[in-house]
């Protein structure tokens, strides 16, 4: 019969030694052995064939690659490590509750750790901490209703350097951080912080968040409501993503990117996404951004994705078009008309004409119409490149009959600039059309605007 036996071992040189015994042999360890498997009846959670009483028990036995399977619901009382390996939690469905001040977390160090079909609800702290490591919440992941109060907490899912991803079915909802930090002290966020680092002795890690899809709700904190992205790190958006109802300080802020950190839209994208104001003006830190295709990509202060509250940049249905200006109209203004102030009238607008005009007279009889109405395609930029000029715009997705014109601003905090009358598209206008902008004045955000035409019935 193998007999094991473990004892605390201490002497001056390493005060934590653990001793165990098997057969004959006496092997001494700084870490402490791996449990042994116990009866199916008995365990948890499993690996590979093997079962485990205590899900510390099955994290201790993991080595290498290998997926732990929770074999039933769970408390989740003391935190597990996972250290240089590739390990997968399959959750099946199942669920661990947390309880109390401090509760457990996995703590994920220089390795790869995906979380699926599990839920993590309640309890305070970190749910994952990972360090320079690979974290995917993978579909059935759910963290819920965690809370966190103090300067350690910084959020339910904290990824310092390395790459984080969030695919569809993922999600982290409910999730509050009531400890008050302002921007520029630390982090702070409601449901995900994502950060590069720097260390003492000038050691740097980069990290990197792509968020391929799942939902982030309800959750809030004073910087993030959301989701933070800071010093330095990267996001990509992409796929069926909703980041909604999340607020910092009481105020919508779903996404924070934050210390010249970076945004790229990439692909289709249900939902809108939007730009709000920045911090303030001295801290502001709005790029060039560059529009190719479906995609675009621009360093930001703060960046809100809403369904409902979304203004300046918006992205649906794979294409990229910008939403309202974040300015009031001027009332004044020919160029920047209110097309439902009959005392600001568009001159070019046959659903807003100005009666004065002869050129422009009230619509056509009702009774005996001439035309019928064409809408335009939501407008994709296909390039926007600086010349020694100012600017050229090719933007895809024009109709015939259709009216168009060009925007820009150098931020989001201030109108826009407008390039020129209300262009209408000719009746053979192909759908790419080719611009030219003369300026001096920095275009760092430009908007393409569209309006309904007039098409002949004989045509």
């Amino acid at each position: 019969v193998a007999l094991q036996a473990f004892a605390l071992f201490l002497n001056e040189v390493e005060p934590h030694l653990y001793a165990g015994v098997s057969g004959s042999t006496l092997v001494w360890s700084a870490e402490p052995p791996a449990a042994a498997p116990v009866d199916e009846s008995e365990a948890v959670a499993k690996v590979a064939d093997k079962f485990y009483r205590t899900l510390s028990d099955a994290f201790n036995a993991a080595e290498g690659t290998a997926t732990i399977t929770l074999l039933a619901d769970a408390d989740f009382t003391e935190s597990v490590a996972v250290t240089n390996g590739t390990v997968t939690l399959d959750g099946a469905g199942y669920t661990l509750t947390r309880s109390g001040a401090g509760t457990a977390c996995f703590a994920v160090s220089n390795a790869t750790f995906t979380g699926k079909n599990v839920t993590v609800s309640g309890g305070t702290g970190r749910v994952i901490d990972a360090y320079r490591s690979e974290l995917t919440l993978d579909s059935g992941a759910a963290i819920e209703i965690v809370t966190g109060y103090d300067a350690s907490f910084v959020a339910p899912v904290v990824v310092w350097g390395g790459k984080f991803t969030m695919n569809s079915g993922a999600s982290v909802t409910g999730c509050s951080n009531s400890y008050q930090r302002e921007l520029g002290d630390g982090i702070t966020a409601g449901a995900i912080a994502v950060s590069g680092f720097s260390e003492t002795g000038g050691e740097t890690g980069t990290a990197e968040a792509h968020l391929n899809g799942g939902t982030v709700t309800g959750c809030s904190s004073s910087q993030a409501g959301g989701i933070y992205i800071g010093n330095g790190a990267t996001v990509d958006i992409k796929g069926d993503l909703v980041i909604t109802n999340n607020t910092a300080g009481g105020a919508v802020c779903n996404l924070l990117v934050n210390d010249l950190s970076a945004l790229t839209l990439v692909g289709e994208l249900t939902g809108s996404v939007g730009y709000t104001e920045g911090i303030d003006a001295s801290e502001t830190q709005f790029g060039t951004t560059t529009l190719s295709g479906d995609a675009a990509s621009a360093s930001a202060a703060k960046f809100t994705h809403d369904a409902n509250n979304a203004t300046g940049l918006v992205h649906t249905d794979g294409t990229l078009i910008w939403g309202p200006a974040p300015g009031p109209v001027d009332p004044d203004d020919p160029d920047n008309p209110d097309p439902d102030d009959p005392d600001n009238p568009d001159p070019d607008d046959p659903d807003n004409p100005d009666p004065d005009d002869p050129d422009n007279p009230d619509d056509p009889d009702p009774e005996d119409p001439t035309t019928e109405t064409v809408s335009p395609a939501p407008i994709a930029f296909k390039s926007i490149t600086e010349t020694e000029a100012g600017w050229e715009l090719v933007i895809t997705n024009r109709v015939p009959y259709c009216w168009y014109r060009l925007v820009y601003t150098s931020d989001l905090m201030s109108g826009f600039t407008v390039t020129g009358a209300w262009e209408q598209a000719a009746a053979d206008a192909t759908p790419e059309w080719t611009t030219n902008i003369v300026t001096t004045t920095p275009a760092f955000f430009w908007k393409a605007e569209a309006k309904d035409g007039e098409k002949p019935i004989s045509e």
